[in-house]
């Protein structure tokens, strides 16, 4: 995901999403390094499910498919699948780390690298879980009628 990224340089989320790889990779690399808290990981790597559905989401828009139902599908798989397995999957590994937060401290520097990964990737959860549920309320709520496609464009 990161290497699509890189490659296509100029788009409005770059930035986030660069900054969420970057200290993911470092969290991870931590992780690693130390043999720490494995289900602590397993909880981030199970929220990448959600990845597939923002590609899905780029080949749609892509392919001028904006109006259909497939897209207005995904969207709302998108958005559940976000607000379970990122927010409130991240929302979890924050509360075990307020709960090992003394043996946290006694790791140094390396508890610190640890709880701040975690805090920026739990900020950019936060931010695009709004983004993504403001875009989903917006097509719930878009007045249309019987046979009529949904526009999700202004």
């Amino acid at each position: 995901d990161i290497l699509f990224v890189l490659y296509w340089r100029s788009w409005p989320g770059m930035v986030a999403t660069t900054v969420h790889h970057v200290f993911g990779i470092f969290v991870w690399t931590m992780l690693q390094q130390h043999g720490i808290m494995h289900m602590l990981g397993l909880v981030g790597t199970i929220s990448e499910v959600t990845t597939a559905l923002v590609n899905f989401r780029w080949f749609l828009v892509k392919a001028d498919m904006q109006n259909s139902r497939l897209y207005i599908i995904n969207g709302l798989m998108l958005t559940v699948l976000w607000l379970v397995v990122r927010v409130f999957g991240y929302t979890w590994i924050g509360l075990q780390f307020f709960r090992l937060r003394v043996q946290i401290a006694d790791m140094g520097t390396v508890g610190v690298a640890i709880m701040l990964g975690w805090a920026v990737g739990y900020w950019l959860q936060l931010f695009w879980g709004l983004k993504i549920a403001k875009g989903a309320y917006k097509v719930l709520t878009s007045k249309g009628t019987e046979g009529e496609t949904i526009t999700t464009k202004k």
